[in-house]
């Protein structure tokens, strides 16, 4: 386990404080798991959601323990029976990698048990679904971050015709979480990055972010921007007890995100735009004892929207946010 902790002499933490100045540029895009070993069909008709079994083909290639990936096969039906997504640039291949990892605890001869439920039907019709083993290299697993403060360093001089300091050549996140497995982020505050305090990435899994800040962001209010709290193309995260202020989205999900994800007990202030999942089919999304308030709302139209909709053709064809 490796913990990345900072503690002064007298064990005071608001008084700690860590200065990044990070580049502009920084990779990123959908990281796939590598397939090793058997694959076999879902055998049925119609796979609800909240299910923790299913019956397939053939499981003779499955053990108790293994770690298993559950994917759906959309086709073009479905596409069309999801308000007709083609309209909004959404292809069938596209969606067709959309996949939930899970562990096997029980089985009973083509019937394999699972140790979380199904977060998305899976329908025949549809396209159906497979259970494959696969391999997950290259991560990194049993790392915390702990007690400290992250401050960026931007242009404050450079402001907007409405006074918003708007310069982005400095730290976009805080903290990016890639590849990561049993983490966690907590009593941790950030301020002035552009993008956000911390975004959980590329099948990280079982990660918990809780009692964390992210204040004061510097960038220009618009898209891609003021994000504080972002999971992406992950599953089993929890945030809880976080708090955000002047940011757009500031607890999201960006597209395709597995889940489950929870949001709980956490707080935007002056928010300029939603929360929610932001586009492109987020599944196994809770969010429970959240609120919010809008930025320059008067006090009695105040509170902010968390909101879960077919955004169309927001963006570059954002679709269904989200889902289940």
């Amino acid at each position: 386990t490796i913990i990345y902790r900072y503690r002064d002499t007298e064990n005071n933490f608001r008084d700690s404080t860590y200065l990044f100045t990070l580049g502009t540029n920084w990779g990123g895009g959908r990281v796939y798991l590598e397939e090793d070993g058997d694959e076999t069909m879902i055998d049925q008709q119609f796979v609800p959601v909240g299910a923790t079994k299913l019956k397939v083909d053939d499981a003779s290639g499955f053990n108790v323990g293994d770690e298993v990936a559950i994917q759906c096969h959309f086709n073009d039906d479905w596409i069309v029976h999801m308000s007709n997504m083609s309209q909004w640039g959404w292809t069938s291949e596209e969606y067709d990698d959309l996949y939930w990892r899970r562990i096997i605890t029980a089985k009973n001869g083509d019937e394999l048990t699972f140790d979380a439920p199904i977060v998305q039907p899976i329908e025949s019709q549809y396209g159906g679904g497979t259970v494959k083993n696969f391999r997950f290299p290259g991560k990194v697993d049993h790392v915390g971050i702990e007690n400290m403060r992250l401050v960026s360093a931007p242009d404050e001089t450079e402001v907007n015709g409405d006074g918003i300091k708007v310069d982005e050549d400095h730290g976009q996140y805080a903290i990016k979480l890639v590849r990561v497995e049993d983490a966690w982020v907590r009593q941790v505050s950030g301020e002035k990055f552009w993008r956000g305090l911390v975004s959980v990435v590329s099948h990280s899994s079982y990660v918990t972010i809780e009692d964390c800040s992210m204040t004061n962001p510097i960038s220009h209010v618009s898209g891609g921007r003021r994000y504080a709290f972002n999971v992406d193309d992950s599953e089993y995260i929890l945030m809880q007890r976080c708090f955000s202020s002047e940011g757009r989205h500031d607890f999201v999900t960006g597209s395709r995100t597995n889940g489950p994800t929870v949001f709980v007990d956490s707080l935007s202030l002056d928010l300029y735009d939603d929360n929610g999942p932001h586009h492109r089919y987020s599944t196994g999304l809770l969010f429970d004892s959240m609120k919010a308030t809008r930025a320059g709302a008067p006090s009695w139209d105040a509170l902010g929207h968390f909101n879960v909709q077919n955004r169309k053709g927001s963006g570059s064809g954002h679709g269904w946010s989200g889902a289940q």
